[in-house]
């Protein structure tokens, strides 16, 4: 009985000792899934964070395109009321260089009248005058007529119409 209580003994500080064995791995293990579970509660705030960041960065970089968007469109539609006023204004400056080119041909037109009178008034004066004096003073003004007419006549080329030309759009 002895051998049996020895034997009983035995398997009691053999039990003894697994338990203490078990109980300290399972103590071990509990700890490091603990620290486990901790760093990877850790990394997941960590990766939130970085997502978090990112959406604010990325909603920080869409207002702002869309900002900038909105000043693109505003910018073209101050090119286009721009370009509208300058087609205005071109065109009002066109219809004053047209006006005033109407008004440089009537008086070219009104001076070659004047001077194919005063040329054919010169052809009629001697009849009329015989005076050599008054004949060369009325030449004298034909040929300052011409002169003028043919400074017209180059003013206009300046300014882009011929005088034997007509602007396109006018009868004449």
């Amino acid at each position: 009985m002895e051998a049996t209580v020895a034997e009983q003994r035995s398997r009691t500080q053999k039990s003894e000792r697994e338990y203490t064995t078990l109980k300290e791995s399972i103590e071990g293990m509990k700890r490091n899934w603990r620290t486990d579970i901790d760093s990877l509660r850790e990394e997941m705030n960590r990766r939130d964070e970085k997502a978090r960041s990112e959406a604010a960065a990325m909603a920080k970089k869409y207002r702002k395109m869309a900002d900038e968007l909105k000043a693109s469109q505003t910018d073209g539609e101050s090119i286009k009321k721009m370009k509208a006023e300058d087609e205005k204004i071109r065109k009002e400056i066109e219809d004053g260089f047209r006006d005033q080119i109407k008004i440089l041909k009537d008086e070219m037109t009104k001076q070659a009248k004047e001077n194919s009178e005063a040329v054919d008034t010169a052809r009629f004066v001697p009849s009329v005058c015989p005076s050599w004096c008054k004949l060369t003073r009325i030449v004298t003004v034909c040929r300052e007529l011409a002169l003028e007419l043919s400074r017209l006549r180059r003013l206009m080329r300046v300014a882009g119409t011929a005088p034997d030309q007509h602007p396109p759009g006018t009868d004449a």
